[in-house]
Formats: C-alpha cells, sequence, structure tokens
C-alpha cells in the first residue's frame, strides 16, 4: 500500500479589518476573542475533530483576536481543526488562518493561533474511541495553554506541538467503514498559521 502523502504548509496572515467570508461544504471552526477596557482579558480557544462526506469542503478554521481602545488587555484566540473527508469531493478549498490586531491599545497582548488538518480517507471512516478521548484531552490541553501566562513564543511552539499531535492522533486512530480497499493515496494538507503580537 502506497505510503499517505503530506503536505505542510506554513503562512503567516494579518487580515487587518477584513470580514471573514461566509463558507458552506463542511465543518467550520472560529474563534473570536476581542478585548476592551469593559473586558480587558478574554481568552477563547477550540478544538473541533468532525467528518464530511460532501461534495465539496470549504471548511474554514479562524482565529482573530483583537485587543481595541485600552490599555494592558489581553486576548488570545486558539483554533485547532482537524476534518476528515469521507466522500470523493470534487471541491477542496479549505481555510487556515490567525489574525491578532492591536487597535488604539497601550501596553496590549494579543495572540491567534490556528492549525487545521484535512485528511482524505478514501471511503467510509470515523475516529475510534481511544481516538476520541485523546482529542479531548488534546482540547482540555489547549485550552489551557491559551488560559497560562505563557510568553507567546513559547505559546506558540507549544501549540504547534498539540497540533502535530491531533495530526498524529487523526492518522493513528481512523477507523474505516463498510469494507472497502485500503489501497490508493490518502491525500492530507496540514495547515499552521501563528501570529503573536505584544
Amino acid at each position: 500500500m502506497p505510503r499517505p502523502i503530506a503536505v505542510l504548509i506554513l503562512t503567516v496572515a494579518l487580515l487587518a479589518g477584513a470580514a471573514f467570508p461566509a463558507v458552506a461544504g463542511g465543518p467550520n471552526n472560529v474563534v473570536v476573542a476581542n478585548a476592551t477596557s469593559e473586558r480587558p482579558t478574554v481568552i477563547r480557544s477550540s478544538l473541533d475533530a468532525s467528518q464530511t462526506g460532501g461534495d465539496e469542503v470549504t471548511s474554514a478554521n479562524i482565529a482573530r483576536a483583537e485587543s481595541k481602545d485600552c490599555t494592558g488587555c489581553r486576548a488570545v484566540a486558539v483554533a485547532l481543526q482537524a476534518v476528515l473527508m469521507t466522500g470523493n469531493p470534487s471541491t477542496v478549498t479549505p481555510t487556515n488562518a490567525a489574525v491578532a490586531l492591536n487597535t488604539n491599545c497601550t501596553r496590549c497582548a494579543t495572540f491567534a493561533f490556528a492549525y487545521q488538518y484535512v485528511v482524505s480517507t478514501g471511503g467510509p471512516a470515523h475516529l475510534s474511541p481511544d481516538g476520541y478521548r485523546a482529542i479531548a484531552q488534546l482540547r482540555r490541553e489547549a485550552a489551557d495553554l491559551a488560559r497560562s501566562d505563557l510568553p507567546f513564543p513559547e505559546l506558540n511552539a507549544r501549540l504547534e506541538e498539540v497540533g502535530a499531535r491531533l495530526k498524529a492522533t487523526v492518522d493513528e486512530e481512523i477507523v474505516r467503514t463498510g469494507g472497502w480497499s485500503r489501497g490508493g493515496d490518502v491525500r492530507e494538507r496540514s495547515d499552521m498559521t501563528p501570529d503573536g503580537r505584544e
């Protein structure tokens, strides 16, 4: 059986002020953290693992953090997503982006991190119970890291590790169903978009 082909793309996206387009076709994971003088500390995180069998996969994984019109605010947004494509989609255009903005802000700390892993299983599949338990643990770990006071470079490195373990868990715990052949290529796409600002 051919070995899986993996593609790792590292991009940095600064989409200042841009609205995210509405997308359809697969699960979306959008995390927004907006800190203001009324709410000086806002921490949000989400780790989602879903499957889709549709003809179009345009899943969006977005982390957006903004500190606005305040002094000493802290905004942290963390989004991690795994998408299992169980069908044979004709369109595969997932989106992964992290945006961190300081707007009219003094001594604010703003951080956003996004990791997305999309894999084609080639047929009906789901994660094993052990896989779901491991993902629940990774979800808790990502939330704890987001709430930590780690310096942003260290936080970014630790979240990259969580993303790598999410990918490994999905790869190891996919359960193929329906009696279809395991032959053929497994298409994978993995995107990591860290963006932090202090």
